[in-house]
This record gives C-alpha cells, structure tokens and sequence, in this order.
C-alpha cells in the first residue's frame, strides 16, 4: 500500500549511479545494489550516535578505479530504487535536493 514502509530487500529495482557530473547522470557508471539475506545493522546514517540500529538490506562494494575514476575525482552518487506500489523508479538525492544532501552523497578519490 502506498506510504507504507518498505525495507530494501522488498524492492523491485537496486541501482547505484556514479558520476563525476554533478547535475548529470545520463552517462553515470550504474551498479546493482546487491540485497543481503540478513540485514546490517547501522547505528545511524548520519555518522551520529543514536540508540536505534536500522536495518539495511543493500549494499555495493566496488573499486573506483576499475570503473574509471582515477585521483581527484569528485564521484556523487543517487540511488534509484522502486517497489511493487510505485510506477516509476525513484531517485536519491534529486537534482533538486539541498545541496549539503547532494554533497553527503559523494566522495573522493586520493
């Protein structure tokens, strides 16, 4: 039902996009996020202690520099996920998200 929460090993569609673009994800590297039978545990998202351990049930593991990224490089990435309640694919962060979220969303490489 639509508004109702759903943990990741429920969606339909996993897709990590990587670019070194910031407004564009057109010719992004794409990944498939892989979904864990047993989810792990994070404290928080946020790098903030909190009494609440969340589930997540995706992940990816990748090296940076077989995708073509090299020392430098600025990469942000969004998530595109979609359940079985929802026609479309929905992305995270969007071009239109705060930019300090963006900016959460990315990293470096040295």
């Amino acid at each position: 039902m639509n508004g109702e929460l759903k943990f990741g090993n429920t969606l339909t569609y996993n897709k990590l996009k990587l670019s070194t673009n910031f407004f564009d994800f057109s010719d992004a590297v794409e990944l498939d996020l892989e979904v864990v039978p047993t989810p792990l545990l994070i404290n928080s998202v946020f790098s903030q202690q909190d009494n609440n351990e969340l589930p997540y049930y995706q992940r990816v593991v990748f090296n940076p520099n077989d995708l073509g990224f090299s020392a430098g490089d600025v990469v942000f990435m969004r998530s595109y996920i979609q359940d079985d309640d929802h026609a479309e694919v929905t992305e995270n962060p969007q071009t239109d998200t705060q930019l300090a979220l963006q900016l959460y969303f990315s990293f470096r490489i040295n």
